[in-house]
């Protein structure tokens, strides 16, 4: 049995289709709040409480959605890891794998399941705020529209260019952290050997991730310099500037969950690379 992000999701895709309609009830509650809190403050400055009244509802039926997905998520994910990390469990015993790579692999399945517990619905509801933000926002200045596609572009290049770096540094974290229970099981020297190592693949794989999101973070300011200027020019009502200023700022938090998102996935991809075969398989042949 494989063991993948992409294996896991056909093997329960009617299970996780079901989480997923969820997270989009719920992330389109999210895209329309700043929207309905803007027609809101419009609506009492003319003396209508229609608008609060519609902000209150969607932010009734925002906390059901998700208190509903929650509690299935999490029937539905302790079932995949209890299912997915007995299967790898039993394959590597069969191949005779030390008790330490079992125990390490076991680990590795959590964080797969992991990722679609907690990360596919922020990628999910990420996916829906990005795209609906960049079409409200259009729909308030086109000049919007362009800066949005050009700082979405720049986290795309800065990612794009440092993927394989960040894969091997991935591959090399991994390798080390495979062998803790060895290492632990013999002297002290070795022991502090073993995590002077793991460290310093740690600290390679944060100074990368500083360099990328320094740079996103600049294009970040600039983004939100210029927004404010376009949506403070010319006669806008107050009620349109809220909102697109609290638009603004979730476009920028969204993209900044991206790299995340992007480490994260590298890092699965690897760790999928590496469940693929049994580690007593690659013992027998060295």
């Amino acid at each position: 049995m494989r063991v993948s992000v992409g294996s896991l999701a056909r093997r329960y895709r009617w299970r996780i289709g079901l989480s997923l309609l969820l997270i989009l009830l719920e992330g389109t509650g999210y895209l329309l709040a700043p929207l309905v809190i803007g027609l809101a403050v419009d609506g009492l400055l003319d003396d209508s409480y229609a608008g609060l009244a519609t902000l209150a509802g969607l932010a009734v039926a925002i906390i059901a959605v998700s208190a509903i997905r929650r509690v299935y998520d999490a029937r539905l994910y302790a079932s995949m890891f209890e299912d997915v990390a007995g299967d790898v469990a039993a394959r590597e015993r069969a191949a005779s794998s030390d008790v330490s790579v079992v125990a390490a692999r076991a680990g590795l399945v959590e964080e797969i399941v992991a990722f679609f517990q907690e990360s596919v619905p922020e990628l999910t509801m990420g996916a829906v705020g990005i795209l609906g933000t960049i079409l409200i926002l259009a729909g308030i200045d086109a000049r919007l529209l362009v800066a949005c596609i050009g700082l979405l572009a720049l986290v795309v290049v800065v990612y794009a260019v440092t993927g394989r770096l960040n894969l091997r540094l991935n591959e090399g974290y991994n390798d080390e952290l495979e062998r803790q229970v060895a290492a632990l099981g013999h002297d002290e020297a070795s022991s502090r050997a073993h995590f002077g190592r793991l460290v310093r693949w740690d600290v390679r794989l944060w100074d990368l991730d500083t360099a990328n999101t320094t740079i996103v973070a600049a294009g970040a300011a600039v983004f939100l310099v210029y927004s404010i200027v376009v949506l403070v020019t010319g006669e806008p009502e107050i009620g349109l500037v809220i909102s697109g200023l609290i638009y603004v700022l979730a476009y920028i938090e969204l993209l900044a969950t991206l790299p995340g998102h992007a480490q994260e996935l590298i890092r699965l991809r690897e760790i999928a690379g590496r469940l693929e075969t049994p580690a007593g398989a690659l013992a027998g042949e060295g």
